[in-house]
């Protein structure tokens, strides 16, 4: 919790920064955006344990919605002409743990072996964006950070011996790489796709967005958007010993919200 409290003060920091260009005189021409946004994704989750693994389990969306304590997802962005900055967070707390039957750890487990896992995540993108020419909509080019805070709980217990139980807490840091194209496909109508993929703090982690946009009013202060967006992310660690290795992959529909100014 401490470390999430952490990096939301330095993202506060980073937030006010950019929402104070706006009242330069120089940036009189910056346009901004703020998107809180919906993500119903399903939650895929493996781990290994010195190369053993000991879960591999799904959750749906309805899963998710039953166990989920809190969730807060937004995007910020702020651009003059070419160039723009953006800043993303995504908070899961799913405290509640599910349970699966078997595991491969060894020993062999015998029969009746349970495991029990429980996972909370806060990712951050923070970063810039070059657009060639300019202009409402086009080709961007994203360069950043992404900051991933991952903590799984795993507990195995074995009948009639005592239990282990292993998991990871930290934060992450990434260097981030990544593509979008924006278009109108009519005065309301429009359309968009990012893909990123970024690496350093983590093995490995490839983010993909596809979204359509509808424009609300004449004025393009406001817009409802909806599409799919599939993350997956590959992290190693070793602790007391233990080598442990957590791929999380979740995948789902989104809805946000456009506010422009």
């Amino acid at each position: 919790m401490r470390n999430n409290l952490t990096i939301l003060g330095r993202v506060v920091a980073c937030s006010a920064l950019l929402l104070a260009l706006g009242s330069v005189p120089a940036a009189a021409d910056w346009d901004f955006s703020f998107t809180p946004y919906i993500w119903g994704a399903g939650v895929s989750m493996e781990i290994e344990i010195n190369n053993e693994p000991v879960i591999d389990a799904d959750a749906s969306f309805g899963d998710l919605v039953d166990s989920l304590e809190f969730a807060l997802m937004g995007h910020f962005e702020a651009r003059n002409e070419e160039f723009g900055l953006f800043l993303d967070g995504l908070y899961l707390d799913l405290s509640n743990k599910t349970t699966s039957q078997g595991g491969a750890m060894p020993p062999a487990p015998p029969a009746g072996t349970k495991v029990t896992t429980g996972l909370s995540m806060t990712i951050w993108e923070l970063g810039g964006f070059y657009r060639p020419g300019g202009g409402s909509h086009g080709f961007d080019v994203l360069v950043g950070a992404r900051v991933i805070d991952l903590s799984t709980d795993v507990r195995v217990n074995f009948p009639r011996l005592s239990p282990i139980e292993r998991g990871r807490d930290g934060a992450l840091t990434d260097f981030m790489i990544g593509v979008r194209y924006a278009n109108l496909i009519n005065d309301h109508w429009g359309y968009s796709a990012r893909v990123d993929y970024s690496t350093g703090g983590s093995e490995g982690t490839w983010n993909a967005v596809l979204g359509l946009d509808y424009e609300l009013g004449e004025t393009g202060k406001y817009a409802l958007q909806a599409g799919w967006r599939q993350m997956n992310i590959e992290v190693k660690d070793t602790k007391n010993g233990f080598k442990v290795e957590t791929e999380v992959e979740m995948g789902g529909p989104i809805l946000a919200f456009a506010i422009r100014w």
